[in-house]
């Protein structure tokens, strides 16, 4: 047996706050309670605390900003961005504005950053969505990407090459015909 209980929005049991609460406030308070946390116990623990390359509460600046745009309020985290001293992290903060959903980036945009931090992580993506957004029927000319990432250098010892497995069985081309639409029928269930 299902019972059903109908109330007007006056005769409601649940509370209603009087105005919608500020989303970035509370998360800014919230990021900062608990790096004060975190600096208390590595002071408590003995530990030394990491020192910040950023002069000051520049990193905090930062990280809010950081989280600010990641939440879409690029409004809350421009008034921070104009608080900044060292402008050094300004790349990696418009990359992450430009390449998030919640912004339609212009193409301006895109082409002054490609021409300021050419060399960054994003630049690539950055670049790809420039080329998307550029004008119709016009030739545009982007700089070019010059990042590259880090790379593990290969061993070039005797002994060291992997071998190729070659089978003592040769399948007959019904085989090979069978084998091959196996492995389509697999990607196609996965779908590769």
């Amino acid at each position: 047996m299902m019972v059903t209980f109908l109330a007007r929005p006056s005769e409601s049991s649940l509370p209603v706050p009087p105005r919608k609460p500020d989303t970035a406030a509370l998360i800014l308070a919230q990021q900062h309670a608990r790096a004060d946390l975190a600096a208390k116990s590595s002071e408590e623990d003995g530990i030394a605390a990491y020192v910040s390359p950023l002069a000051g509460g520049q990193m905090a600046i930062y990280r809010d900003i950081f989280r600010l745009q990641a939440a879409g309020l690029n409004d809350q985290a421009d008034t921070l961005i104009r608080t900044l001293k060292d402008k050094s992290l300004m790349g990696h903060v418009l990359a992450q504005r430009y390449l998030h959903h919640s912004y339609k980036a212009q193409f301006a945009e895109l082409k002054n950053w490609l021409q300021s931090y050419a060399d960054h992580p994003d630049a690539d993506r950055i670049a790809k969505l420039a080329s998307a957004r550029a004008p119709q029927g016009q030739r545009v000319d982007l700089p070019e990407t010059s990042y590259t990432a880090a790379r593990i250098e290969e061993l070039s010892e005797p002994g060291m090459a992997g071998r190729i497995y070659k089978p003592a069985l040769k399948r007959t081309d019904d085989q090979n015909a069978d084998a091959t639409a196996m492995i389509a029928s697999i990607r196609r269930s996965i779908q590769i």
